[in-house]
C-alpha cells in the first residue's frame, strides 16, 4: 500500500473514532422499550447556517423520534444516528435551513458617529440575534459586521439611519463673547457693601430691568456687582466655563469675598433660526469672615436671538436682590 492510501486510511479511521465519541455523548430525543436498534450514521456539513442553531431548530422538529443528534464543531458539522426515514427528514430539513441561512461580512465605514457608539447601540438592537457578529476598527472608525443576510441588511439599515450629519444652524461656527452679568440695586448694595465696586449697567440691560420686571424685582437703580465676557464658537461642542472673584468691605463684615461662576453649552440647530440655544449654569457663592459661602444658583436652558440680553432668574443673595442676566454679542 502506498504512503498516500495508507494515509487515507488513517484519516478515515480518525473520523470513524471522532463519529463514535460523538454518538457516546448524544441525547436520546426519545426513548422507550420498543425503540429500534439505530440503523444509520449520516454526517451533515453545512456550507452557511451554523451548526449549534441548526441542531436545536432540528431537535426541536424532530422531538419524539428514535433519533440522535450532535454537533462537530471543526467542521460545523451535524451528526445524526436514527433509521432511514428519521434521516432523511433531516437531510430535508438541513438543506433548506442551510440554504435560507446564507451569511455575509461587510466592512462599514462610518463618517458622523463614533464605531465604539454605534457598536453599543447595535449589540443591544440585536442582542437576540446571536448569528451576528460585529468588530469594531477604531483607526478606520469602521465596523465588520457578519451574520445572515437577512439580519445583515437590518444592521445596515439600521447604521445608515444612525450615521447621519447632524443638521447644523445658520450659526454653526460662529465666533461669540457670552456677557454674564450679577445685577444687583444700588442703593440696597451700598446699605450692605457700602465698599463694593459696582459699575453702572449697559443701557440695554437697564432698559430690561426697568422696563419688563419692573413688577417683579425690587431693583430700581440696577448697577453691576460683577461680570464675565466668555469667547465661544457657536457648535454642537462649544462649553463655556468661567468665573470671577472679588471683594469688598461692608458696614459690619470686614471683607466679603464673592465669586461668579457660568458653566454650559452653547450650540444652534436648524429650526433655532437665527437664535442660539443654551444650557446654562450660573452660580454665586458669598464667603463672609471665613465661613462657608451661601450660594444661589440657576439653572437654566434658553434659546436666545443675538445682542438681545435676557434674563434667566432671580434671587436673594446675602439679603441683596440679584438678578442674572446673560446677552450673546457675535465678536467682531
Amino acid at each position: 500500500m502506498n504512503p498516500i492510501s495508507r494515509l487515507a486510511n488513517l484519516w478515515n479511521v480518525a473520523m470513524l473514532f471522532s463519529l463514535f465519541l460523538i454518538l457516546d455523548q448524544m441525547p436520546i430525543q426519545a426513548q422507550d422499550k420498543s425503540s429500534k436498534e439505530i440503523q444509520q450514521i449520516k454526517v451533515f456539513r453545512l456550507m452557511s447556517a451554523d451548526a449549534e442553531v441548526t441542531l436545536r431548530v432540528i431537535s426541536t422538529l424532530m422531538e419524539g423520534k428514535e433519533c440522535r443528534l450532535a454537533i462537530d464543531a471543526r467542521s460545523n458539522s451535524i451528526v445524526a444516528a436514527g433509521t432511514n426515514e428519521d434521516l432523511q427528514v433531516i437531510e430535508a430539513l438541513i438543506m433548506r435551513l442551510d440554504e435560507n441561512e446564507k451569511h455575509s461580512s461587510n466592512l462599514i465605514d462610518l463618517k458622523h458617529v463614533a464605531a465604539e457608539e454605534i457598536a453599543q447601540t447595535l449589540l443591544q438592537q440585536f442582542a437576540n440575534t446571536e448569528s451576528v457578529k460585529i468588530v469594531v476598527e477604531p483607526r478606520k472608525n469602521a465596523l465588520l459586521v457578519s451574520g445572515p443576510d437577512g439580519t445583515l441588511k437590518e444592521v445596515l439599515d439600521f447604521v445608515q439611519a444612525i450615521d447621519t450629519p447632524v443638521d447644523k444652524g445658520q450659526l454653526e461656527g460662529t465666533n461669540v463673547l457670552v456677557y454674564a452679568y450679577w445685577i444687583v440695586d444700588l442703593e440696597q448694595a451700598q446699605q450692605h457693601f457700602p465698599k463694593w465696586k459696582l459699575r453702572e449697567a449697559p443701557a440695554a440691560i437697564q432698559k430690561l430691568v426697568v422696563e419688563k420686571l419692573a413688577k417683579r424685582t425690587h431693583v430700581k437703580n440696577p448697577v453691576m456687582a460683577t461680570n464675565l465676557a466668555i469667547q465661544a464658537s457657536i457648535g454642537e461642542s462649544s462649553r463655556l466655563s468661567s468665573e470671577i472673584q472679588n471683594s469688598g468691605k461692608g458696614k459690619v463684615e470686614s471683607t466679603t469675598s464673592y465669586e461668579f461662576k457660568v458653566q454650559g453649552n452653547l450650540w444652534n440647530e436648524v429650526k433655532s433660526g437665527d437664535q442660539v440655544d443654551m444650557e446654562l449654569q450660573l452660580q454665586i457663592g458669598l464667603l463672609a469672615n471665613g465661613e462657608k459661602p451661601e450660594d444661589s444658583k440657576v439653572v437654566t436652558k434658553i434659546r436666545t436671538p443675538l445682542n438681545h440680553p435676557v434674563c434667566l432668574g432671580m434671587t436673594p443673595v446675602n439679603g441683596i436682590d440679584s438678578i442674572l442676566v446673560v446677552e450673546v454679542v457675535k465678536a467682531d
